[in-house]
């Protein structure tokens, strides 16, 4: 009967259940109260709570009792030869990666400033001396780094600037030719004020009074307690903040020289000023009007304010701020994937997540209902900060980076005038917490070239007329998505496309390196889109990348075809030709296909029949892929069988592909081209479709009347008529 009752007043699974938990934890360890429970944790518990799933946030809750409480062991079993391989490779081994010094030519044209965070901890203070010893700098934690798993990248190496030292001018000098060369506006120094005494001030203001430097730079007042933990709490204070009015004028009096400096960041000619916690302000609405007014009458005129929202979320408008800056990736609620990691050290507590998590949540973003900067960053990883209980972004790379500065490209020209066009990037040499854009040994110049090749996800794009947002004008209803990677084939294809009787619009795909003459498409199809990529994820790619381009456009039906070359198989062409006939094969055979689809309305895909085939006979080497893919999906278990289109030529209604381009996968997560036969995430794709239209509730049907799915031999899966050739990069064998 207790039962009962506490069920209903707490249901299991609920939010309110974790909380009674996590009460009853605080409970029973009255020494944890004062740790777990300060301001900090508390706003992060009250955001999490409305963006995470219940037991992800009783993870992370046992995770901050373990840090005040002791914690378990949580090594993988293994032998540890691949952990021990990691190492020695880790300082020997460039990354494939790895890029050197380039000229390049940052895109411009958009008006977007990139300002990355700077760190000025690179030099010895006589506070550092006392609290942590004589001739500390940032580089001293840097060298605390080592791997606490498999495939964890540590320690940071760095590259063409050394272990520098930031009294030397020579090295503040290349720091900023450096940012400029590869497109990055300015840096974003963090300050640090103390009731009238500063930290660390000198690079900042070496900076400004070296006239050679010409790189704009801003503020960013870090304005809470330095601490023995490094994490600005309660905790072992070594210096402490101290707010007052008096103090308020202090501070804007004193940085007031940096704010009329010729190369200071403005904003529509109003100084850009940061405040990294305005939260540990007493008043920050009152702060903010006596700056704006001491700046009104000493000569500085309006100012522009900023608040990171580093733990709380707060809107800038409710203190008297303009805007509010994204400071990736604090406070993004990702999932702890420690449980597939070969853990070697048995006393690690920290957590580890998906740098590429991080990118979909980007990409999952809802504008606020007020200003907000976006922010990124290259990586993170602050284990040699706080050694063995670091939290660390997993399988960031250079070009996850460059991804994830399209995406905000985009979003930064969509959403704001060209004076407002800020993206912020953490950092430029957080190297003990893993955020660095400096060259290291690993990859040398990649991320910064990354960055600097940003340009929006539909930089890919050329058109006889400008890209729209919305392309379909209510004219087509119908969309053809064709990628070409044997220009060869391009006039057959355009003989099977002349069969479609009812206007459509076309896409056509071109990986980069094949030689096609946009001249000859635009000739045939004036009205054509070529989207131009990199030559990976064969058809699959570029049709995720321009259905997710058109999804909103309204078309109702679509044709996803490409040329298919198949020279690694005697009976190549014979394939292709199959597959295009039972397509497009005969003139107006889409009013077949619409009639199909009209008269159906849980038909979903439509495919040649004898290319149907079923998961109980096909799975090749995509069992473990299709399964993940299932899983983010939220499909649980793969306990039923599921129907395919090999081949990859389908029609199919644009709506049922919404949970594939929901799952936001990501350019990086598709394998680089090496011809390979069978596993990659292509492949594993074209079998997830199936699934995907099965648990939507929809089916595949043939186009030409003949049963599909009941084969269990395909013909073109039969190796004996393989040639011995390897595979082309532009197709795969299915």
């Amino acid at each position: 009967m207790f039962k009962k009752i506490v069920n209903l007043m707490v249901p299991p699974d609920s939010r309110r259940r974790l909380f009674a938990r996590a009460l009853l934890k605080l409970v029973k360890n009255p020494s944890l109260i004062p740790h777990v429970m300060n301001r900090t944790n508390w706003n992060k518990f009250i955001y999490f709570r409305g963006v995470l799933r219940p037991e992800e946030i009783e993870k992370r809750l046992d995770r901050k009792f373990a840090e005040y409480g002791g914690a378990q062991s949580r090594v993988l079993p293994g032998d540890g030869n691949g952990y021990l391989n990691h190492v020695f490779r880790t300082n020997s081994r460039k990354d494939s990666a790895y890029a050197d010094i380039s000229d390049v030519e940052p895109e411009n044209k958009s008006g977007i400033r990139k300002i990355a965070f700077y760190l000025p901890q690179y030099h010895p203070i006589p506070e550092n001396d006392c609290w942590w010893g004589k001739g500390f700098t940032e580089w001293n934690n840097v060298g605390r780094g080592i791997p606490q798993f498999t495939g964890h990248y540590q320690p940071k190496l760095p590259g063409e600037l050394g272990y520098y030292d930031l009294r030397v001018p020579q090295v503040r000098r290349r720091q900023a030719e450096l940012a400029a060369q590869y497109g990055i506006f300015g840096f974003c120094f963090h300050f640090y004020w103390f009731a009238g005494k500063t930290l660390l001030e000198a690079p900042l203001k070496d900076f400004a009074e070296d006239e050679s430097v010409t790189l704009p730079f801003c503020i960013n007042w870090a304005n809470e307690n330095w601490t023995r933990s490094w994490d600005g709490l309660e905790r072992e204070v070594l210096i402490k903040q101290s707010h007052s009015e008096k103090d308020d004028i202090a501070f804007i009096e004193h940085i007031s020289s940096y704010l009329k400096h010729r190369n200071y960041i403005r904003i529509n000619t109003r100084p850009l000023i940061l405040v990294y916690r305005p939260s540990l302000l007493p008043d920050a609405r009152s702060t903010a009007q006596r700056w704006r007014k001491w700046c009104r009458n000493n000569g500085i005129g309006e100012i522009y304010l900023a608040a990171t929202h580093t733990f709380e979320h707060i809107n800038p408008e409710s203190i008297g701020f303009d805007a509010a800056v994204e400071f990736a990736p604090n406070t993004f609620p990702l999932e702890d994937i420690i449980s597939s990691a070969e853990v070697a050290n048995p006393d690690f507590t920290g957590q580890v997540f998906d740098y590429r998590d991080a990118i979909r949540h980007a990409m999952r973003y809802k504008k606020p209902d007020y200003k907000k900067f976006r922010g990124i960053c290259p990586g993170w990883d602050n284990d040699p900060r706080k050694p063995g209980n670091g939290i660390i972004l997993a399988n960031s790379s250079p070009e996850a980076y460059g991804e994830w500065m399209d995406l905000l490209c985009d979003y930064t020209k969509q959403n704001f005038e060209k004076e407002e066009r800020l993206v912020f990037i953490n950092a430029w040499n957080e190297w003990a917490e893993g955020a660095y854009l400096e060259p290291d040994r690993k990859y040398g110049y990649a991320y910064l070239l990354a960055g600097a090749k940003a340009r929006g996800r539909k930089r890919g794009f050329l058109t006889a007329n400008p890209f729209e947002e919305k392309i379909n004008s209510g004219k087509n209803d119908t969309a053809v998505i064709a990628h070409v990677y044997y220009p060869e084939l391009w006039e057959e294809l355009c003989g099977y496309l002349s069969n479609i009787k009812s206007g459509f619009d076309l896409f056509v795909s071109v990986p980069e390196g094949v030689e096609i003459n946009d001249a000859d498409i635009f000739a045939k199809f004036g009205g054509a889109r070529i989207y131009r990529h990199e030559n990976r994820g064969r058809d699959i790619f570029p049709f995720l990348r321009i259905l997710s381009l058109i999804e909103n456009c309204g078309y109702r039906y679509a044709l996803k075809i490409h040329t298919k070359k198949s020279s690694h198989r005697k009976d190549g062409n014979e394939w292709r030709r199959d597959l295009y006939r039972g397509v497009a094969g005969t003139y107006g055979i889409d009013l077949k296909i619409r009639n199909i689809f009209d008269s159906s309305p849980k038909t979903g895909i439509i495919a040649p029949g004898s290319h149907i085939l079923s998961s109980d006979y096909y799975w090749g080497q995509n069992a473990a892929a299709v399964k993940k893919l299932a899983g983010r999906a939220g499909y649980g278990p793969l306990t039923e069988k599921f129907n395919f289109a090999a081949g990859s030529m389908f029609w199919f209604r644009p709506r049922v592909f919404k949970p594939v381009l929901d799952l936001n996968i990501l350019d990086c997560e598709f394998e680089k081209e090496e011809g390979q036969l069978d596993g990659t995430l292509a492949h594993s794709l074209e079998r997830f479709f199936g699934l995907m239209a099965l648990k939507s509730g929809f089916k595949i049907v043939p186009s030409d009347g003949v049963d599909g799915g009941t084969e269990k031999k395909y013909k073109y899966a039969d190796a004996a008529r393989r040639t011995g050739k390897e595979m082309p990069d532009g197709e795969c064998e299915k």
